[in-house]
């Protein structure tokens, strides 16, 4: 009995995963993609309640059904119909439907897991576009260039990062202690760049300032800062294109338009940044070889991370590369 509902909850949460990943390109002028939503909406919430009275274990049981409400709700407001304008109230009132389901949806997997302790295809990390959030990433990243690049060497900046972990690590471990003090981080101090997964995953910032500080820790200044240059351009610019313009997936949600995105970025900016930056006996044909092959390396890093934050292995696999050459 066990083996056939860990069967079907594998099954309908990566549909719930699908259909989130779906709707986030939202089309509120098109009635035959609201409609067709909204009857995958009831389709989904059909198969909770069904599977609902499936389930004995009672904390499990709120998940599923908090999902459930959370789809009723996202229908509810498909029910609008189409709105004009890009911040029309109804879109903003679709976003924070969409945020819910999305928090719902990371709750159920988490519970599911923990349940289960190994269930096959359960994905557990829904990524949304956020701006505010894609903001946040280049002004962490410019910030830590600029500090790195012109004001301190290697051991004030990791006296700074050494900080910056220690504050970061001790919200990562008293936030799993106190489930309402983690509530309160992500729903109001975090609210506007936090993602739905990092409820119960650790915050990709943390990811970011671990590959930082190992990066600048490991290798020599250009190749750190050659990392740090991809991961904070080429990383959202490939969200951006891949959630706006992606139609072919090549690996799990990614895009062939998102890594080439990725590749061209990380490839300029790599560029500028060598050009102006490499030590003088690396030839001009040289600086460019290594600007492109790192922005392969990262796009390869990106395009396969999975287990791990790709705020983490962008940076490391750039900079151990690029480190080879420089």
């Amino acid at each position: 009995m066990k083996e056939i509902l860990s069967t079907n909850l594998s099954i309908l949460t990566g549909e719930l995963h699908h259909f989130l990943s779906q709707i986030q390109r939202i089309n509120l002028k098109n009635w035959t993609w609201l409609r067709e939503t909204r009857e995958r909406c009831r389709a989904l919430t059909t198969e909770l309640n069904r599977l609902c009275s499936a389930v004995t274990h009672e904390p499990l049981v709120r998940r599923i059904e908090s999902v459930a409400t959370a789809l009723q709700a996202y229908d509810l407001e498909l029910g609008a119909g189409p709105s004009s304008g890009l911040f029309s109230p109804s879109r903003r009132r679709l976003h924070q439907a969409y945020r819910h389901l999305a928090n719902a949806y990371g709750d159920l997997s988490n519970q599911i897991q923990r349940n289960f302790v190994i269930l096959p295809n359960v994905p557990t990390r829904i990524k949304t576009m956020n701006y505010s959030r894609s903001i946040f990433h280049l002004f962490a990243g410019t910030t830590a260039f600029i500090c790195y690049q012109f004001f301190f060497n290697r051991t004030g900046a990791l006296w700074v990062l050494g900080t910056l972990l220690t504050i970061f690590g001790t919200l990562e471990i008293t936030r799993r202690i106190w489930p309402r003090w983690n509530d309160f981080l992500l729903d109001h101090i975090f609210r506007t760049i936090a993602q739905p997964f990092e409820r119960h995953h650790i915050n990709s910032s943390t990811y970011f300032l671990v590959g930082v500080t190992l990066a600048i820790l490991a290798f020599q200044r250009e190749a750190a800062l050659l990392g740090v240059v991809v991961l904070t351009l080429a990383d959202p610019f490939a969200m951006l294109v891949g959630r706006r313009l992606g139609r072919v997936r090549i690996l799990g949600e990614k895009t062939l338009e998102g890594t080439a995105a990725f590749f061209g970025m990380a490839a300029v900016a790599g560029s500028f940044y060598l050009l102006a930056f490499a030590p003088p006996e690396i030839s001009l044909l040289g600086r460019l070889a290594i600007a492109f092959s790192t922005a392969l390396v990262g796009s390869m890093a990106e395009l396969f991370s999975k287990q791990l934050d790709d705020n983490l292995t962008i940076t490391l696999t750039c900079a151990a590369w690029a480190a080879i050459w420089l």
